[in-house]
Formats: C-alpha cells, sequence, structure tokens
C-alpha cells in the first residue's frame, strides 16, 4: 500500500480522495478500509479510527479512458485487474 498519510497530514488536509476502477471484490475492500485507519492512525497527525470515514468512490472500466482513448474495458493491459 502506498503511504499518503505522511503527504496529507503534512499539507494540513483533513480530507483525501481515492478514485480507482471498480476491481476490489468485499475482502479486499475490508483489507483496504483496514490499512487505511492503520496508516491514518500510525502517521504523524495520529488520526484516531473512529474520526475516519472512507467512502469509495468506484468508476467502472468503461467510463476510464487509456491508450490513445480507449475505453479501458476495450483493452487487454495483459494482467488480471481484479484485486482479490
Amino acid at each position: 500500500m502506498v503511504d499518503y498519510c505522511d503527504s496529507c497530514c503534512a499539507a494540513g488536509s483533513q480530507f483525501s480522495s481515492i478514485l480507482e476502477a471498480s476491481c476490489r471484490i468485499l475482502d479486499a475492500k475490508r483489507r483496504l478500509y483496514q490499512a487505511i485507519v492503520a496508516n491514518l492512525e500510525n502517521c504523524s497527525a495520529a488520526i484516531a479510527r473512529d474520526h475516519v470515514l472512507i467512502s469509495l468512490r468506484e468508476e467502472p472500466f468503461e467510463h476510464w479512458g487509456i491508450r490513445g482513448g480507449q475505453a479501458a474495458s476495450d483493452v487487454d493491459v495483459g494482467y488480471s485487474t481484479l484485486i482479490q
């Protein structure tokens, strides 16, 4: 997982946004939420777990334009995009 906490805390921001393609199964989302909360709790700002609200916005692949304007759902990227 990318450690984004110190950069958001250093900037004095109270909010952060992560936008991703919809490719995570429910168990992966649960692990993601726990990892985000743990990172925020352990960063320099030490944000309490019960003060964190996470809203995951997932966009379908057909909403992404990549590789010269192709719909991402039409492109074979050469690997599985499903995160388990």
